[in-house]
């Protein structure tokens, strides 16, 4: 669902739901794929910006132009924050991979231990393992 099928529900419905479908469904998105926003060029973080800008003009049934609007809905402005939210969802990944069980087996890390004990060795180094499987999606012939 996008913001243009959105707009057609408008008059419809009150502050609250509205806020809730575009934080759900697509403000969500957004924050899914924010480890690989990053680096991102000034035309794109612009244009994600006026994003923003209409999910809050739709919330707020009125034009949004500037970021105190959009820190009164309790979002984050995107040009501040996209480098923050990259390291959190990167840092949350990173302690999935070493402490959940629901993890995949084939993206493991490893806990790196030195041989000798030095000052830089004292924070822990993470490293991948990689485990060679035939393609899951190939097809076997008789």
């Amino acid at each position: 669902m996008t913001l243009r099928t959105l707009r057609k529900i408008r008059n419809f419905t009150d502050f609250k739901l509205r806020k809730h479908l575009v934080e759900r469904l697509i403000l969500s998105k957004i924050r899914y794929c924010d480890i690989v926003f990053y680096p991102l060029s000034k035309f794109l973080l612009a244009r994600l910006q006026r994003l923003q800008f209409a999910m809050a003009s739709f919330v707020t049934c009125k034009y949004v132009s500037s970021i105190s609007t959009i820190l009164d809905l309790g979002w984050l402005p995107t040009r501040g924050c996209i480098l923050q939210l990259r390291n959190y969802s990167l840092f949350k990944a990173i302690v999935k991979a070493l402490y959940s069980d629901n993890w995949p087996s084939y993206l493991n890390l490893q806990v790196s231990k030195p041989i000798r004990h030095l000052r830089s060795n004292v924070a822990p180094r993470l490293y991948i393992m990689f485990h060679l499987y035939k393609a899951p999606f190939s097809i076997l012939q008789p």
